[in-house]
């Protein structure tokens, strides 16, 4: 799931360290941006918990994914409005480097890897070869207990 939200997700434990979970807190009373933060939480945990534990079919949690994205965008705009040395931004700052590092790395890899490849010959079928891949996997599991 989370890749479906990337590059978002670089932000992810620090949008969960905005969710207020002292229930003192809740009991104290919570502004509007912190009842906000912990519906959109509640929203993203229950339908993950629900069906992570009830079905295999990763797209039963696609509910889910517009409470995080909206507790992601609030931590984004708590963090673009922040002092230019509050803790949000230097957060904000370290996990855009992490980021970028990997987004890097995918990079050379890629690079690495076309550099690497050879172009396939002339009237190539890549449907039998595919074909003539999986039977050789089939018959390799077949051996296996």
């Amino acid at each position: 799931m989370l890749l479906w939200l990337m590059p978002w997700t670089a932000f992810i434990v620090q949008a969960l360290g905005q969710i207020p979970r002292r229930l003192k807190q809740w009991h104290s009373g919570l502004s509007q941006q912190e009842r906000a933060t912990l519906l959109f939480a509640v929203w993203t945990f229950v339908v993950l918990g629900f069906f992570s534990f009830s079905s295999r079919q990763e797209y039963y949690v696609l509910p889910a994914l517009p409470g995080l994205a909206l507790l992601l965008g609030g931590w984004l705009a708590r963090e673009t409005t922040s002092l230019p040395d509050s803790a949000e931004r230097r957060s904000g700052r370290i996990s855009s480097i992490v980021l970028m590092v990997i987004g890097a790395a995918a990079c050379v890899a890629c690079v690495v890897l076309a550099v690497q490849s050879t172009a396939p010959p002339a009237n190539y079928d890549i449907g039998r070869t595919a074909e003539e891949k999986s039977a050789g996997l089939r018959s390799l599991l077949r051996t296996f207990p």
